[in-house]
């Protein structure tokens, strides 16, 4: 039985790149249609796959779908460059393929008091404009769509993790033994 995990996949699909056969030569069918989730998260050499692709596509019947929130991304996570994610949203791919970009501003999982938070204090952390140089993405606010119930967030600082750890166990039971139903 053959396995591969992630660094022998990323392998083929380069080779097959870098042989100039093309995807849709080697699958023997065309591809029409790409839906990539969590862009914010592609390195380099998914890119160059993903170019090599939609380099053939300037017909206009193809389209790629991209899902993804920079201020998301995991840096350097596989080798993730935020950045990619940007200059496709602003200029498209290096191919010349184009992007309609939509940014999607309301937030259905947090309640508005978590949200309001959240702008108020990370729009001072977060760069106001983009900084390619060095990977920083700008604040984009959120609409909160679920009212508040009078929750409230707070923030805890540590000295080391045993302590981070022995107080999050200790509030969780402490939690649990109050709130039995809640799953």
């Amino acid at each position: 039985r053959e396995e591969s995990d992630y660094i022998s996949v990323t392998d083929n699909a380069i080779n097959i790149v870098n042989s100039g056969i093309g995807f849709e030569k080697y699958l023997g069918h065309e591809i029409n249609h790409i839906l990539i989730d969590e862009f914010q998260d592609t390195s380099i050499t998914h890119y160059k796959m993903i170019n090599s692709i939609v380099s053939e596509w300037m017909n206009g019947t193809n389209t790629i779908f991209i899902v993804g929130d920079p201020m998301q991304s995991i840096y350097r996570f596989r080798q993730a460059e935020v950045n990619l994610f940007l200059d496709i949203r602003d200029n498209g791919f290096e191919c010349g393929f184009k992007v309609d970009s939509l940014t999607l501003s309301s937030n259905f999982r947090s309640q508005s008091n978590v949200v309001d938070w959240v702008n108020r204090n990370f729009s001072s952390i977060m760069p106001s404009n983009d900084q390619k140089t060095y990977g920083g993405v700008s604040y984009s606010p959120s609409d909160a769509v679920k009212k508040s119930n009078n929750g409230q967030v707070h923030t805890l600082a540590f000295n080391d993790e045993m302590a981070e750890a022995k107080y999050l166990s200790e509030f969780i039971a402490n939690y649990s033994a109050k709130n039995p139903d809640h799953k």
